[in-house]
């Protein structure tokens, strides 16, 4: 079990109790190591980890005006649902959705 605090992710190719740790950065402290002022579009494909990271957009100066992301299985569906409307708070609309991916625009 990972401690406290982890995000449990990359279920894909780990046995079950397996846990692969990797040192991970938020969007914003990696625009700020950057010098980005503003991201005009983000794509992100983290294996279960896309909930925490649309949930962290809201600490960003500046939302990025486009999204792009899988909804990761096995993720329940009603935790991809609570990530869209958390994402629809923020004033993101759903633009197109292919699969399990979707873009999402500020409206």
């Amino acid at each position: 079990k990972p401690p406290d605090g982890w995000i449990k992710g990359v279920t894909s190719f780990l046995k079950p109790g397996e846990y692969l740790e990797r040192e991970v950065t938020s969007v914003a402290d990696l625009a700020a190591r950057l010098g980005l002022q503003y991201i005009e579009y983000l794509k992100f494909d983290i294996e279960g980890c896309e909930h925490e990271v649309i949930r962290s957009l809201s600490t960003l100066p500046r939302l990025p005006r486009q999204i792009a992301f899988e909804l990761d299985q096995p993720t329940p569906i009603w935790s991809c649902e609570k990530t869209l409307r958390f994402a629809m708070s923020l004033g993101y609309k759903v633009t197109a959705i292919w699969g399990l991916n979707v873009l999402m625009q500020l409206s």
